[in-house]
């Protein structure tokens, strides 16, 4: 059952709501490989099972397999053969990065941001998230990657109803720089529009949760999303020192350091070391 979300009432964002549907899906082997990753008892027939029904997914996933990111000896041509490759948490980041990149318009209106620096920017933010939740020590670190991944989600959702209906109620008159620009346009911001996807998409509620809150981090309901939230903070904070197509130089917040428990000259280092995995991620990760 999908999660109530509670976000401004008024046309403009009913409007928004009701054309997510039109945004696209995320498949449902996406949330079935995640509860199996989680299942000890899982086995790769059931990994197979649920990912061959989905020819395109189970095509992307082989192709990685196969790319020059793992440089194997010989050809992959199963889902079993992928997994026992690339392993279960990278499979998982890939099923979910080429499903959620099946959703991105050619450009996103009002941010007037091609996809290609869009995804950049994303994958680098996940990549980031990744490293500093195992740095920080974050109880779930397997789950950065992918709340990193979507930070940015409703930015999508917005993009595609200006593309759409809302052309014809709502015309930007400056770009959409900010969650400011954004409530001064719609009423109404992309983290909270990113979290009623993610909702609607049936993905974790952490990630869910991590995409609300990620500019706002303290707000979060519970320790465990305030933590991740920050870990995506941080990451889209830096992002734009790592190479980000979207990223912009920012400070980081002191509040955030202490609750990671890092120190700025430790990240900047993670920064440095992290840039050669964000360009073989994109490589593997790139926009078919």
């Amino acid at each position: 059952m999908t999660a109530a979300v509670s976000l401004p009432v008024g046309p403009v964002a009913n409007a928004i709501m009701e054309s997510v549907d039109g945004i696209g899906t995320v498949p449902t082997a996406v949330a079935q490989v995640f509860s199996l990753i989680n299942d000890p008892k899982a086995s790769m027939s059931d990994f197979e099972r649920v990912m061959r029904p989905d020819v395109g997914l189970t095509a992307n996933l082989l192709r990685s397999a196969n790319s020059a990111y793992y440089r194997g000896s010989r050809e992959i041509t199963s889902v079993k053969d992928a997994i026992s490759r690339m392993g279960l948490r990278r499979v998982f980041e890939v099923v979910t990065s080429q499903s959620f990149a099946r959703t991105i318009p050619p450009k996103l209106k009002g941010y007037e941001l091609a996809a290609d620096a869009y995804w950049g920017h994303s994958i680098t933010v996940a990549v980031l998230s990744d490293r500093i939740g195992r740095a920080a020590g974050f109880t779930y670190p397997d789950l950065a990657f992918t709340g990193g991944l979507l930070h940015d989600l409703g930015k999508v959702v917005i993009a595609t109803w200006l593309a759409g209906a809302g052309a014809f109620q709502v015309t930007p008159t400056k770009v959409l720089h900010s969650i400011d620009d954004e409530r001064e346009l719609l009423s109404f911001d992309h983290v909270e529009a990113g979290e009623a996807l993610a909702h609607r998409w049936n993905l974790p509620k952490d990630i869910a949760a991590a995409t609300r809150w990620h500019h706002d981090p303290s707000s979060a309901p519970t320790a465990t999303q305030r933590y991740f939230a920050t870990v995506i903070q941080v990451a889209d904070t830096l992002s734009g020192l790592a190479g980000s197509g979207e990223g912009v130089e920012q400070a980081l917040d002191p509040s955030s350091l202490e609750r990671l428990n890092l120190t700025e000259e430790k990240l900047l280092r993670l920064v440095e070391d992290a840039k050669p995995e964000i360009s073989r991620t994109r490589e593997l990760l790139k926009m078919r």
